[in-house]
């Protein structure tokens, strides 16, 4: 899935889940204000789960395309990033 960065806010210019990692406070008080396609968006960044069991053994691993397009994200142990 290729995520539309969003157009307002603080965090202008991200996608849903780089702010569902950085700043989840914010995605949750914005959430209902959210329509259109970023709904669609929205929706499945809620299911975006952070390992709970050792949470410091884990980090976020963003993926890119060539043209800086965020392309997704992967949670893996801290040692393999």
């Amino acid at each position: 899935m290729i995520w539309t960065t969003v157009p307002f806010g603080k965090h202008q210019g991200k996608t849903l889940p780089q702010i569902v990692i950085d700043d989840p406070d914010w995605f949750f008080w914005i959430l209902p204000e959210v329509y259109g396609p970023l709904k669609f968006e929205a929706d499945e960044a809620c299911k975006i789960k952070i390992p709970r069991k050792n949470p410091r053994k884990w980090c976020v691993e963003f993926r890119f395309e060539h043209g800086g397009q965020f392309r997704g994200f992967d949670i893996v142990r801290a040692e393999a990033s």
